[in-house]
């Protein structure tokens, strides 16, 4: 059985606050179609990640991605289709909530803006522990230790606030909070878009390790096709909502099929087919 499972997955969005949605409601209880009133953000979508398995999402933005990765985790419901994740379907009850962020995490694309700023380090980290409670008090100081050293973090760290901590610091605390819970699956939203050259080789380090030494399931969600190479077997392609190419990741980014795939190679700055202005 897969860890997570799209099955004709949609997701459609309502336009407008206020006075304009009421009428927009009131048109759809009449039965008629109102031009621009919805927007579909996914479009029957299939996907499957099994458990250990590293799988990448790629698409420019606007393409769906974070929709896709909000249903993942629960975050948002679908429209219409079927979303199983761990053998169960996502709900709003606090008990469903709570059985599905034990299996699965979201590391946020902004790493400092997802983090309180008025919490230091150490609760952060300590606070999904106490929530779900998987530690003693007495315990929890030598837990949060723990996972910062299973990041790379020194403990000194934990009386320090967020805006204290570099990007790539901020980036592995809110990984080391992840762990805190023991999930099967990370999302990564974009994981190195604010991290320069040196910063992004060390998160993929990170990754590759934890992902050996946790057996984890990943859902690379990125435009950065290196990163998605390097962390990858397989690879979802999308593209207005809709997934227009999949495949084992080297063969699909070696040889890809879908003209939207080929234009994304083409954008790519380390792809061959990329050339400078100019040149």
């Amino acid at each position: 059985m897969p860890l997570l499972e799209f099955d004709k997955v949609s997701k459609v969005y309502a336009k407008g606050p206020g006075l304009w949605r009421s009428r927009f409601r009131r048109h759809m209880a009449a039965g008629q179609a109102v031009k621009g009133a919805a927007h579909p953000a996914l479009s029957r979508i299939d996907l499957q990640i099994k458990a250990g398995e590293a799988v990448g999402l790629v698409g420019e933005s606007g393409a769906g991605k974070s929709t896709l990765a909000a249903i993942a985790t629960g975050l948002e419901l679908p429209t219409s289709g079927t979303v199983r994740i761990d053998g169960h379907t996502p709900g709003k009850d606090q008990i469903t909530l709570h059985r599905l962020a034990r299996a699965v995490q979201l590391i946020w694309q902004d790493a400092a803006g997802s983090l309180d700023p008025r919490m230091k380090v150490g609760t952060a980290v300590a606070e999904p522990l106490r929530i779900h409670r998987l530690a003693p008090r007495e315990n929890l100081q030598t837990e949060v230790k723990s996972l910062l050293a299973a990041v790379g973090l020194q403990n000194e760290l934990a009386g320090r606030y967020p805006h204290q901590l570099s990007g790539g610091e901020a980036q592995r605390l809110v990984i080391a909070r992840a762990l805190a819970l023991k999930p099967k699956l990370l999302i990564c939203d974009e994981p190195a878009s604010a991290l320069d050259a040196h910063a992004k080789a060390q998160l993929a380090e990170l990754l590759l390790r934890l992902r050996q030494q946790h057996c984890l399931a990943y859902l690379i969600v990125a435009h950065d096709l290196s990163l998605v190479r390097r962390l990858t077997e397989r690879i979802y392609v999308i593209y207005k909502g809709v997934i227009v190419e999949t495949g084992p990741t080297a063969a699909v980014l070696s040889q890809p099929l879908h003209p939207y795939t080929r234009l994304l190679m083409a954008a790519d700055p380390n792809s061959p087919a990329w050339v400078e202005p100019g040149q």
